[in-house]
């Protein structure tokens, strides 16, 4: 809670950008990624005590996954904890995927385990997570370290 509250002070809005890495999961079935692909997230948090809100949505263009795809925009709502250093949280998801041939199609709703770390740099923080994406709760039984995607971001508190 200290480093977050160091960064954040009295404010609980923060706004974010970063990066995130995607790989081809084995666990979804559902997401035309491949492994490299690149998406970039814009964020809006509401902090309060030791936990906050995020509300995102991740872009994505030359997706390599799957064969005609063009973009995929996720939007995404997580809850996460800090303490200290550490953030642990979790998401739902669902991606509007852009095909050349067949249009647009929204996929069903998904899952996100978030675990990362947060350096407090006055206003601004940087976090750095690890995405654990699950199309359904069973699929947790079929963790694979390699099913890991990563990101960073830099979030500036007001």
């Amino acid at each position: 809670i200290a480093a977050q509250s160091a960064s954040a002070g009295n404010r609980n809005h923060a706004l974010g950008a970063g990066i995130r890495y995607h790989i081809k999961p084995d666990v979804s079935e559902i997401l035309p990624f491949d492994d490299g692909d690149l998406s970039y997230m814009l964020a809006y948090e509401y902090h309060e005590g030791p936990a906050f809100w995020q509300v995102a949505v991740d872009a994505a263009n030359d997706v390599t996954g799957q064969a005609g795809v063009n973009r995929v925009i996720t939007p995404q709502i997580n809850l996460v904890s800090s303490q200290g250093i550490w953030l642990l949280g979790a998401g739902i998801l669902r991606s509007h995927i852009n095909k050349e041939d067949t249009g647009s199609e929204w996929t069903s709703i998904y899952w996100q385990l978030i675990a990362g770390i947060s350096i407090p740099l006055s206003k601004i923080q940087f976090d750095a997570c690890a995405y654990y994406v699950l199309d359904k709760w069973n699929d947790i039984s079929e963790f694979k370290s390699s099913d890991l995607e990563f990101a960073g971001r830099l979030t500036y508190f007001f």
